[in-house]
């Protein structure tokens, strides 16, 4: 399915771990899927933990961001 293929599509990237998928709803009729890659050997970053490191992580440079999101889109 369309998750599967964009958890391969995240793990091909490199340096991830795991890829996390979080549900957050308002309450509405429609629902927030989140894929969160978890940086390779960041155990600390596990389960729930892991939103909250997302506030701590360094974040990409923009150029990077935009090749990954590329790679991920292509893939699709």
């Amino acid at each position: 399915g369309v998750v599967g293929r964009a958890e391969r599509a995240i793990l091909a990237l490199g340096g991830v771990g795991r890829v996390h998928l979080y549900r957050w709803g308002d309450g509405g009729a429609h629902f927030h899927v989140w894929l969160i890659p978890r940086p390779l050997g960041m155990l600390d970053a596990t389960g729930m933990m892991l939103p909250l490191w997302e506030d701590a992580l360094p974040n990409l440079p923009d150029d990077d961001l935009a090749a990954a999101a590329t790679r991920v889109a292509a893939a699709m």
